[in-house]
């Protein structure tokens, strides 16, 4: 027990010295020093910016934890991402122009958990059900829901209803000329409690650890395998719709519906947080921040992308940090096994 909480000490550090190492390259790339404002309103700035993607990529990774802690393994998440997203915005463009925020977050909501939880329900079958591999039927149902998001919804004519209701929840910070969306930042950290209640204090949660750990013990010891495993997969298909939800209102659009750099983030960012493809364990704050550093990341890219460097340069970068992460992944569970 005592070397499991030193590695994930050292997993923990290792990771907040990262973030502040990258923020601070990306802090000092967004506002040159020349320029007028000082270093305490650049970070503030860089910080307002991160809000929105990085809650968003915590959220999605969260949910990916939860099927890698039960030794699976879901791409599909970035396509249930986006199904959601333009399901929910298409839905909310019906409402009239000026509908109040009570009709419109509640229909936006439960139209993008909808659509998550029934994507994630048509995995968990395959898999727990079906007895289908996870990579090979989650690669499958991507291209199937990525395909139904790109040709049964127009893109959206207008920003989302949804903007207008984060926009008027946010507030300025005059001082820094900088404008906060905390909807984003509190979902994120719900979710973020709700995960770690959930693994570390309740019974499905436990049982999801030992289904991970030992599949084959696991059912000698009288566990549904099969539905702990299909459940795992609902779980991540309701984050995924609620990451939806919080990027439709912060952006005022679906984004990210024909990038590919959905599921590099989200699986970099939960092996990143210590989460094991041999299942079985994982830490939600670690997996937060390795969101957070893997959306630092790609906001550097876009800062780059001022000295003429493409930003489809994020998708090798994004790459080579998932390597590492498979890497950091194969030496714990080598250390793990001796």
């Amino acid at each position: 027990m005592g070397a499991t909480r030193r590695r994930w000490s050292g997993r923990a550090v290792g990771l907040v010295s990262a973030v502040a190492i990258v923020g601070g390259l990306v802090t000092w790339g967004v506002e040159p020093a020349s320029a007028n404002a000082n270093v305490l309103s650049r970070v503030v700035g860089s910080l307002g910016d991160l809000v929105a993607p990085a809650s968003t990529l915590a959220i999605l990774a969260l949910g990916a934890l939860i099927v890698i802690v039960s030794g699976g393994i879901d791409l599909s998440v970035g396509a249930v991402f986006a199904l959601a997203a333009v399901a929910s915005t298409d839905v909310v463009e019906r409402l009239d122009v000026g509908a109040a925020p009570e009709r419109v977050v509640p229909i936006a909501l439960g139209v993008a958990l909808g659509i998550g939880a029934l994507c994630g329900l048509v995995n968990g079958l395959l898999i727990g059900g079906l007895r289908l591999r996870p990579a090979l039927a989650t690669f499958a149902t991507f291209a199937v829901f990525r395909g139904v998001a790109v040709t049964c919804f127009a893109e959206p004519s207008s920003p989302s209803a949804l903007l207008r209701v984060f926009s008027d929840a946010g507030f300025e910070l005059a001082n820094f000329d900088v404008s906060i969306q905390p909807a984003p930042l509190a979902i994120a950290l719900t979710v973020l409690v709700l995960a770690w209640l959930f693994l570390a204090r309740t019974v499905p949660g436990r049982e999801l650890i030992a289904v991970g750990s030992n599949a084959e013990a696991a059912r000698h010891a009288g566990l549904a395998v099969r539905r702990i495993n299909g459940g795992a997969y609902v779980l991540a298909g309701l984050a995924a719709g609620l990451a939806a939800f919080v990027a439709t209102g912060a952006r005022g659009a679906p984004p990210f519906v024909a990038s590919p750099d959905t599921e590099l983030a989200v699986l970099a960012a939960a092996l990143l947080g210590g989460a094991s493809l041999a299942g079985g364990r994982g830490s939600p704050l670690s997996v937060v921040l390795g969101a957070l550093l893997l959306a630092l990341i790609q906001r550097g890219v876009e800062v780059l992308a001022r000295f003429d460097v493409p930003r489809e340069a994020s998708t090798p970068v994004l790459g080579l940090v998932l390597l590492v992460a498979l890497v950091l992944d194969r030496r714990a569970t080598t250390s793990r096994e001796r």
